[in-house]
Parts: C-alpha cells; structure tokens; sequence
C-alpha cells in the first residue's frame, strides 16, 4: 500500500513539473476519492490549482490539507504563497509564521515574512524576521537585500547602503544591489556615483537610469550615443521610448528613439455609448459584474493610491459585460489606427495584427489617485469610465498625460501635458510608452474604471 501510494505521489508530482496539468489534476481526484483520510492529495490539488491560476481554490485545497493534518509543513508554507500572490499580506503572514513554528530553521520562510512586512510598511517587525534568517544562514544574499530595503523604509541610508554592499561581496553579480544603490545616489543628485552602481545592474530599468544619469551629467553627446546602441538592440521598448521623449524635451533635441516620439500627439477619446441600445443598462450589468470580483486595497505591484484594484486578467474569466466591452475596445482600436495610419512611427507601421487584452478594474475613493506611470508590456493602453465622482472641480478625478514620470530628475520644467476630464461611457486610448496619472478629488463618491493594455502577439 505505501509503495503504491509513494508511486502515485511521485507520478503527480512529475506531471506537475512536466506542467501537464490537466492529466495531474484527474489522477489527483483519483487519489484523494481512494484515500480521502490522507492530506498530501489535497496539498497536490492545491499546487495544480494555484498552477492554474485558481488561487481561490488553490487555498482551500491547502486548507483542506492543513485540517487533516495540522502539521503540514509545506501546506502552510504553500497557503502561504497562494495569499502572497493575492496580496492577502497578514493571511500570508500568519501561514509563514504556522511554519515556522512546525520548522523554526527555515531561514528562507523568516526572510519571506520579513519581505511581507516590508510589504505593508512595517520595516521594524521585518528586521526581526530578516535577521532571524541570517542567523539561521549568515551568508544568504536575499536577506541582506532585504535588509537593505528596510533600512530604506527607515530611512536610514547608510545602514541600507552598507547591507547592499555586503550582498554584493557575497555575491559580486548581484545586479538587484547595484541597482538600488545606483537609485539611492540617483536621488542624491551623485549622478556620477549613481551611473556606476547602474552599468552594474541588470535591472528592467537599468537602461533608463543610465540615460537620465547622462542628463542628470549633462552629457548630450554620451546620451545620444548611448540611444544608437540601444536602438540596434530594440527599437520599440516601451521604457526605453518613454525616457527618450522625455529626456530629449530636457535637452531640446530631436527625439531619436523611433517607437513614438511624440506620444502626446497619440491620445484618443471616444464615447462608446453608440455602441449600445441601452448604455445605461450595460453600465449597470458591468458595474454589477466587476463588484463581485476580488479587489486589493493598494496593491504593491500597482500605482494605486487610497483605492482598489482586481488583480489578475478580467479579460481571462469568460465575464459577459467584460466580454462585450473587450470586443468594443478592438472596434474602437481599429478607429484609433485609422485616425493615425498616415503618421511616420513604429508605433503605427508595426501596428499588431494579434493582440491578447488584460484587463482590470480600479475604484478610487476620495483623495484617491493612480502615481504617473507607463505600461511597458502593452503596446497600446486605455481606460474605460463606469462611474465619476460628484461635485468635482476643474480636472479633479481627471486623467493627466506627461512627458515626465518616474520620479525623473527635472533640468527644464517647462514640460508638456495634457487634462482630460472623462464622463462616463468614454474610452480613451493611448501609446503605453506614455506617462499618465489620476488627478485626486475631494468627493465621497468613488471614481470606478477599467483599465487594460492590448499585447502585441508576435
């Protein structure tokens, strides 16, 4: 019997690996119908549900698992990550913290927590935990990356400047140290200094600081060198497109990074309520659709400030209204090219032919607002209005496009932007390379939208 039982855990566990999901998901049914006493199915259904992208579910297998047997380490480590990954910071926390106290050696599992604390703004309880680990692991380089971060939160620079410094001489190559060290001399105005740790790093923005490190240097001629490389690299890097405009603007040259040069010419607002016999039904059912879904209050991965996003693709879940609102967004995407076919940029001559959209949902409260920020995996990004506040004033809740972004150090202030004030039923697409934030607004009424990027599918 527990050589059949280890033979069909070892079969599962290789049609994990092998990612063949679905044949592991029926002979794991199978398995847990035969032993419905036994824990490690249920812990197995939630690894292929959380595979799946079912987190939901994913938590309750582990749960499951968990009931049969309180003392299941890598159930309570596994319901852990399922409530990472859904941004449920104290639940992860409390199921990382259940290990630990079945194994209190796991140094990785004390960083995590410290991580998760970090998360949540709380960099006193995460040097506890960070340093737990190292106690348990003196030379784990994750963890004094981690320290380097809370000393940040602290604001205690020379601490986090030195614990970056010690994961790199345990590990020269690691490019996530040079990279915030480059960020805390960026800040400091040491662009010298900052370019340095930045050639170092390996980062998805390590190309842009480099280019404002030259403007911050005043050094023209190094950045437009430094573009001609990257050009040969990529030319329609969506980053790399929005730091030239914006840095080109600073230094009054022609911008040279052919994605889209000019993005604020590229901005493009319809209504779409002629799309619809009833639009005020739509709204409500879309509404209605959108309010059952899991909303995170500020997730950390995103720029929501004081309100909720979904997490997760919208567009992914077979919902009805979102459906029918996906199929408007590739009408009125079709508009949007037609009205710029004529224009000379990458952004229209390489126009895609497949797209994937990914879609969620924002809802902002009063004094809400989204950080300015691009979408550098979409190709084309847009907005749709379900709901605006009342009694606003001027362009509060408005949306607001800029050159300038990302904390971007400012030589000329003298930067271009444009307002939009949206009502609902409007769309407005844009260039993903551009920068956009929400403007804050004082009315107890929440503001509620979709947001969505279109993929370029090669």
């Amino acid at each position: 019997m527990k050589s059949e039982i280890k033979s069909t855990i070892e079969k599962i566990s290789t049609l994990i690996q092998k990612n063949e999901l679905d044949q592991a998901e029926n002979l794991t049914k199978k398995f847990y119908n035969q032993y419905k006493d036994f824990d490690v199915p249920y812990n197995l259904m939630g690894i292929i549900s959380q595979k799946k992208n079912k987190l939901d579910d994913s938590i309750k297998y582990f749960k499951k698992a968990i009931k049969k047997n309180a003392n299941f380490l890598s159930a309570h480590i596994n319901l852990g990550i399922a409530y990472q990954i859904l941004e449920k910071n104290d639940e992860a926390i409390k199921s990382f913290k259940n290990a630990i106290l079945i194994n209190e050696n796991l140094y990785e599992i004390n960083n995590n927590i410290g991580k998760l604390y970090l998360r949540i703004n709380k960099p006193e309880k995460a040097i506890k935990y960070i340093n737990r680990s190292l106690e348990l692991n003196p030379n784990y380089v994750d963890a004094f990356f981690a320290l380097g971060k809370a000393y940040e939160q602290l604001k205690d620079i020379r601490k986090a400047i030195n614990n970056y410094k010690e994961s790199i001489k345990l590990k020269n190559d690691y490019h996530e140290s040079y990279f915030e060290l480059g960020e805390i001399y960026r800040n400091k105005k040491n662009f010298k200094m900052a370019l340095k740790y930045f050639k170092n790093s390996n980062n998805l923005k390590t190309n842009i600081r480099i280019l404002e490190c030259y403007l911050g240097l005043n050094l023209k001629k190094e950045y437009e060198l430094e573009i001609k490389k990257i050009i040969k690299i990529s030319s329609t890097d969506r980053r790399i497109a929005s730091a030239s405009s914006y840095i080109s603007q600073q230094f009054k040259i022609k911008d040279k990074y052919p994605f889209c040069p000019n993005p604020l010419d590229f901005i493009y607002k319809t209504n779409i309520s002629n799309h619809f016999k009833n639009f005020d039904i739509f709204i409500k059912s879309l509404l209605k659709e959108i309010s059952v879904q899991s909303f995170v209050w500020e997730p950390s991965k995103k720029t929501t400030i004081n309100g909720y996003s979904t997490l997760g693709n919208l567009s992914d879940k077979n919902l009805e209204n979102i459906s029918k609102l996906n199929e408007i967004i590739q009408k009125e995407m079709k508009s949007y090219y037609k009205s710029n076919k004529d224009k000379n940029v990458l952004f229209i001559d390489e126009w895609p032919k497949k797209i994937k959209i990914n879609s969620w949902s924002n809802r902002l409260k009063k004094e809400g607002y989204n950080i300015a920020h691009i979408h550098p995996s979409g190709w084309i990004s847009g907005v749709f209005y379900l709901q605006m506040p009342f009694k606003i004033r001027n362009n509060e809740a408005g949306i607001e496009f800029s050159l300038h972004g990302d904390n971007f150090i400012k030589k000329n202030r003298n930067i271009p932007k444009v307002q939009i004030q949206p009502k609902i039923g409007d769309m407005i697409l844009f260039p993903s390379s551009l920068f956009h934030k929400t403007i804050p607004f004082k009315s107890n009424t929440e503001r509620v939208c979709i947001a969505f990027d279109i993929y370029r599918l090669n």
